[in-house]
């Protein structure tokens, strides 16, 4: 409410003479992004779901300096839906943003000045090509026509009349939220009536469902199978929480279409960046006779015998055993830091591309967050990064310590400290982890399986990341965490990753079940509820 106040507010004292002096001072106060002309106005959509355009489409050649509109902090400074975006916070809760630009020349936190080259022009995304900046200006959640701020009136010194919060309030993912929400043009949105009525029929579909469950059983679906046997014995007092979240599945399924391609090239060998691969294996892996650590098929995403690494938990490098991943992570970070330095050593300035499953991964993260520095040339330049199943939000330690006394290597007690202790959501690792930001040079994408017992999808993703959620072909549930290495769906959001490309479309029954189903896991495993299905766990 206060927020519609705010922009009624301001809407209103647009309509007001300012005086000459006052006038002087707006128009001092912003300046266009660009030189070009406007080549696509603002649309404000009639309704949440109608479509429109929340910005404003400057003509602007490849290489053209991208200035900062007006003085504020950097905010966000990154990839979403596979473009580059920046985002400056302005004193009186206003933010613009910078969309679909080539090269990014600030970092999130940096303050700019007005006109301050913040980067440049030539990238592409949804509905832009090359040759135009999206320029976007929201104050709280709310969308605004830009070109007000070029006109006579200060729109920051309007918006202040009210309470705003301060300039720099918001977190990557609520910033990449926000970006996400612009370039949709508020389409896929749900309002809160709309949220009540889905509250208001969770009661009658899960009596719907309960009666349809034989049905479903006698078509013999393996795909419902598995999501019946996720669904037994579920409290039905938590039926309407489920059902509610068919909110967030809307947005989900427009966050789904929003950059994806029907047509992703299969994992065949073809293709592939033309980089070095550094493979982090997970917990439980150890090095093979053969030198590799992982089953991904590293020759299915493009990548030659003599441009593969495998990296070592072992302290000396060398071939690693199981009961070697479960030291400290932060420890594990420092190695692969040392491991890619001699990369950089013997092929100078070869990319590398970082491909990492279940522990890995969060390897992989603290490393980027905690210990890499992109302006120290004893490392080599990252290229792309991939996760797969990884706990980049931690797990639920419980059921991840039962598991892990079934890995052949680790059938001895566990250790409490080390990665156990650090995989814990309150642990200091994952404190600093939340606190930190992967470098807005690297591009991240995050896999997460869709019945995945051992790493709920859900807590497979972190702020920044491309993410997407697969069914494993998999015959039982807990198998998912490994299959997700050789799924093929899975191995073509790989190479659409390292290539740069939109990740493949989801069909929307995936899109809607990989929401729902992974935090449904989490909770049965946070709760200590017993699982539904009782079988042991055969291996990582």
């Amino acid at each position: 409410m206060l927020r519609r106040l705010v922009v009624v507010a301001c809407a209103l004292a647009l309509s007001v003479p300012f005086a000459a002096d006052a006038a002087a001072t707006a128009e001092s106060a912003w300046v266009k992004p660009v030189p070009g002309a406007v080549v696509r106005s603002f649309i404000q959509p009639v309704a949440q779901w109608a479509p429109g355009h929340l910005g404003v489409d400057f003509a602007a050649a490849p290489g053209t300096p991208v200035r900062a509109a007006g003085a504020g902090q950097v905010s966000f400074a990154g990839t979403v839906a596979g473009a580059l975006h920046v985002v400056v916070a302005h004193p009186g809760g206003l933010r613009t943003s910078y969309a679909f630009v080539a090269s990014i020349a600030v970092r999130r936190g940096q303050k700019v000045q007005r006109g301050e080259v913040i980067a440049t022009a030539g990238g592409t995304g949804t509905n832009h090509d090359a040759t135009v900046l999206h320029l976007g200006l929201r104050h709280g959640d709310t969308y605004i026509d830009p070109m007000t701020l070029f006109r006579t009136v200060d729109l920051a010194e309007v918006v202040q009349l009210a309470p705003t919060q301060e300039p720099f309030g918001y977190s990557v993912a609520q910033e990449r939220r926000g970006i996400l929400d612009g370039l949709r043009g508020s389409a896929g949105a749900l309002s809160g009536a709309g949220l009540d009525l889905v509250r208001g029929a969770a009661d009658a579909a899960s009596t719907t469902f309960t009666a349809l469950e034989p049905l479903i059983r006698t078509l013999g679906s393996r795909f419902f199978e598995r999501a019946l046997r996720l669904w037994e014995g579920f409290p039905p007092t938590g039926w309407a929480d489920v059902l509610a979240l068919a909110a967030e599945v809307a947005v989900a399924m427009a966050n789904e279409y929003e950059d994806c391609t029907w047509s992703a090239a299969p994992a065949d060998g073809a293709g592939g960046s033309g980089h070095h691969v550094m493979v982090v294996g997970g917990v439980g892996s150890s090095t093979r006779a053969d030198g590799t650590t992982t089953d991904l098929p590293l020759d299915r995403l493009g990548y030659q015998p003599d441009e593969i690494a495998h990296f070592s938990y072992a302290p000396d490098g060398g071939a690693y055993t199981a009961i070697d991943t479960l030291g400290p992570i932060y420890d594990a970070a420092l190695r692969l830091a040392e491991q890619l330095k001699e990369q950089q050593r013997r092929a100078p300035y070869r990319e590398v591309d970082l491909i990492a499953h279940s522990l890995g991964g969060t390897v992989v993260l603290a490393f980027m967050r905690l210990v890499y520095d992109p302006g120290d040339p004893a490392y080599p330049p990252l290229g792309k990064v991939v996760t797969l199943a990884a706990p980049l939000e931690g797990v639920p330690l419980p059921t991840f310590v039962d598991f892990l006394r079934e890995v052949p290597g680790l059938d001895r007690e566990i250790p409490a400290e080390g990665a156990i202790a650090d995989l814990s959501e309150a642990s200091d690792l994952m404190r600093r982890l939340r606190t930190a930001e992967t470098p807005g040079s690297i591009e991240l994408t995050t896999i997460g399986s869709m019945f995945d017992v051992l790493v709920p999808a859900d807590l497979a993703t972190t702020d920044g990341a491309r993410h997407t959620v697969v069914e494993t072909d998999t015959t039982e549930p807990w198998t998912a965490h490994m299959a997700v290495l050789q799924d093929g769906f899975s191995l073509a959001a790989v190479r659409a990753a390292i290539e740069s490309r939109q990740l493949p479309c989801q069909n929307p029954t995936t899109v809607v079940l990989g929401e729902l189903l992974p935090p449904m896991i989490t909770g049965f495993e946070s709760g200590l509820t017993p699982f539904p299905w009782g079988a042991p766990f055969d291996g990582l």
